[in-house]
């Protein structure tokens, strides 16, 4: 289908006139009406009904005129689609994510982008493992990142990062083991940890099911306070290895668990029908190649 034919059409049928479409098309009459017929040749049907003073469409012309409006729209867009590709992305980047992730695996990648984008403005959205999908699938973040994270239909996702987890405990509690101890006996000894319904300690109790139960001898509202209540010796903790600075890991005793759990599987999220923005593609791969295991 040609389309110059099919931008003489569209024109005719704005207008409602040969002469006016061809004026504004800055042709001549004859050459309209050729570009029509020509159209209605291909499609083996009247896309006008010419037995009336102005032209009016038939029912194949109104079929044609709905999808043509969109197709043209698009087609003169794409120039400034591709020149936007080379240009510096502005305005804003909206991310769902939790606490733990915003506060100790997403930093890094937020200060690269923030020096590759500097014009983007960046919004991050505290959100519990099911609130990161709500805010996804309602158009209030552009991007989400978590673990937990539900699989639904309409949304697109896959793995970005698996973080092993690590036992964390005071140093001399530490040094009078030789050995790695089991989760059993991690967990017969006072533990410290969030409190219930927190994505991490939901991730770590489904990790143990059918194993000793995770029972806190405090419950604390972040990493950092559980780090600090662990330096203070009130027990050990099991964290992924993300959330351990190197701060911690110089006063603390910091040990890899390795296969004994399963890594913490660190996802991303976004609508099908909303294609990334390339600000929003460039932040997650950014967070895919964090190194902080």
């Amino acid at each position: 289908m040609d389309l110059f034919s099919l931008r003489y059409f569209v024109a005719v049928a704005r207008t409602g006139s040969f002469s006016r479409a061809a004026h504004e098309l800055y042709r001549t009459q004859p050459a309209v009406s050729l570009q029509v017929r020509k159209l209605e040749k291909e499609l083996g049907l009247p896309l006008f009904d010419r037995s009336r003073r102005s032209p009016t469409l038939t029912v194949a012309g109104q079929a044609l005129l709905a999808g043509s409006r969109d197709l043209l729209e698009r087609l003169e867009a794409l120039p400034g689609l591709v020149a936007s590709a080379e240009a510096e992305p502005g305005g804003s980047l909206t991310v769902a994510s939790n606490l733990s992730l915003i506060t100790h695996f997403l930093p890094s990648a937020i200060r690269a982008f923030h020096r590759r984008f500097p014009r983007v403005k960046m919004r991050m959205l505290n959100r519990t493992a099911r609130g990161i999908v709500r805010a996804v699938e309602e158009s209030e973040a552009d991007l989400g990142i978590g673990f937990l994270l539900e699989n639904r239909a309409g949304l697109a996702g896959e793995v970005m990062h698996r973080s092993p987890f690590v036992l964390v405990s005071p140093r001399d509690a530490a040094a009078a083991r030789k050995r790695r101890p089991s989760i059993e006996e991690i967990l017969a000894g006072p533990v410290v940890h969030f409190e219930e319904g927190v994505d991490l300690r939901r991730h770590l109790e489904r990790s143990l099911s059918g194993r000793r139960s995770l029972e806190p001898v405090i419950e604390l509202p972040s990493i950092e306070s559980i780090l600090l209540f662990v330096a203070y010796g009130f027990g050990s903790s099991i964290l992924p290895a993300f959330a351990v600075a190197d701060r911690w890991r110089k006063k603390l005793a910091v040990r890899d668990l390795g296969r004994t759990l399963a890594p913490l599987e660190i996802r991303w999220c976004a609508d099908r029908q909303r294609p990334l923005s390339r600000a929003a593609a460039t932040f997650r791969d950014l967070c895919g190649g964090n190194n902080h295991a």
